[in-house]
């Protein structure tokens, strides 16, 4: 059943410390770029904390030693052994049938890209030709995406999805996790307080400088949120074997 979620919020920071002529003479509005790219920074740390948090207060997905793991089997202790089709198909059916619509699966790119070239014995690819479903049709017309993130394939009718905070096939050894299968819907819970601020500042120090005597003001971009486990039956971690 699901937990009581308790969000601990914590503040998110960014700065940036910019020089005043370039303000002055930048032919761009640069306040309105740097803004959306502290968003973008912004859904990278939130994206870290669900998979990959450690607990100092959030605990993310892979970490959670309450979530669920599916072991590859024996001999298969190595990212390149998982078999897209056999394994994906025992990971699919770790999750119960109500929470399957909204799942996917969640790897590396560096992972992905091994995984989706995997050829059967007559050298045809376990995917189809292509990696099957992995057409610009599923990536750009996906219902379920439609102001999200992207699938950049399919495995078994369910969108994959890469993500930086993920473990990259260089980490390949026995005993790790290399991906994930979840309905993050369900998975996690995510709160925020507040709208994201933005400070200014004509003075202090950075690194060691005083901005002012520098001739360069500081922006500081400010969130609060939280993410926490909510449904950790929702979630099946994928591991190599020992």
């Amino acid at each position: 059943g699901f937990n009581f979620a308790n969000l601990f919020v914590k503040k998110w920071q960014l700065a940036f410390c910019l020089g005043n002529d370039l303000l002055e003479d930048a032919s761009v509005q640069l306040g309105e770029w740097l803004v959306a790219l502290a968003a973008e920074a912004l859904a990278n740390m939130v994206d870290k904390q669900v998979f990959n948090g450690t607990g100092h207060p959030f605990m993310g997905l892979l970490n959670d030693p309450d979530v669920a793991s599916y072991t590859l089997g024996a001999g298969q202790d190595t990212f390149q052994e998982y078999n897209v089709i056999e394994d994906s198909s025992a990971v699919i059916g770790t999750l119960e049938e109500s929470l399957l619509p909204d799942a996917a699966f969640y790897f590396s790119r560096t992972v992905w890209a091994n995984i989706r070239t995997q050829k059967d014995d007559a050298g045809q690819y376990l995917l189809g030709n292509g990696a099957g479903n992995n057409a610009p049709g599923l990536l750009t017309n996906d219902p379920a995406s439609l102001s999200g993130p992207r699938p950049v394939g399919s495995i078994l009718t369910y969108p994959v999805y890469t993500n930086r905070h993920l473990p990259a096939l260089a980490a390949s050894a026995a005993s790790t996790k290399m991906g994930l299968f979840a309905n993050l819907r369900a998975a996690m819970a995510y709160g925020e307080k507040g709208e994201m601020r933005v400070e200014k500042h004509a003075s202090g120090t950075v690194n060691n400088k005083e901005i002012a005597l520098a001739d360069q003001q500081l922006l500081v971009v400010k969130k609060r949120f939280g993410v926490t486990t909510c449904l950790k039956e929702a979630a099946t971690k994928i591991v190599t074997h020992s």
